[in-house]
């Protein structure tokens, strides 16, 4: 073997060794594996986090117009239902006729003349409803409206 073949053959293993060692650094430093590693896994934490916080407030936020829905939804129906049972039993909505009270009438002679199928006191209840009279006294002149009979 020449002095040149020894020479490449040094110069040759030389290299592969440099190739085939592990890089040195500074542990701590910008070229720090184990460092990067580390921050790496810190900052998939950090977006776990926040993307679960997302999601936790997403669900708050759902959960909240959920039930703001219903509220709103049973509130429309108390009162639909409130204003269709209170049309029911207005009393304007049963008044068919008006009557307009004469010298000497009671609201028992009155409701007597108009009854039709109720009973003369069920009338007299209804009429004073219908007119919302706080007793039976009515006087002459006055205006009532009289409920169907």
């Amino acid at each position: 073997m020449t002095a040149l073949r020894v020479a490449e053959l040094a110069a040759e293993r030389s290299r592969s060794y440099v190739a085939t060692r592990p890089a040195l650094y500074v542990v701590g430093s910008e070229s720090d594996p184990h460092r990067i590693a580390r921050e790496r896994a810190e900052q998939r934490r950090q977006d776990l986090a926040l993307a679960q916080a997302r999601e936790e407030r997403l669900i708050m936020v759902k959960s909240w117009s959920v039930k703001a829905v219903f509220v709103l939804a049973a509130i429309s129906l108390s009162i639909f239902a409130g204003l269709l049972v209170g049309s029911l039993f207005t009393p304007s909505a049963v008044a068919s006729d008006v009557y307009q009270v004469v010298q000497g009438d009671t609201l028992w002679d009155i409701a007597s003349r108009v009854r039709g199928s109720y009973s003369v006191t069920d009338m007299m209840a209804l009429i004073q409803e219908l007119n919302q009279l706080p007793n039976s006294g009515v006087v002459a002149g006055q205006v009532l409206l009289i409920p169907a009979g």
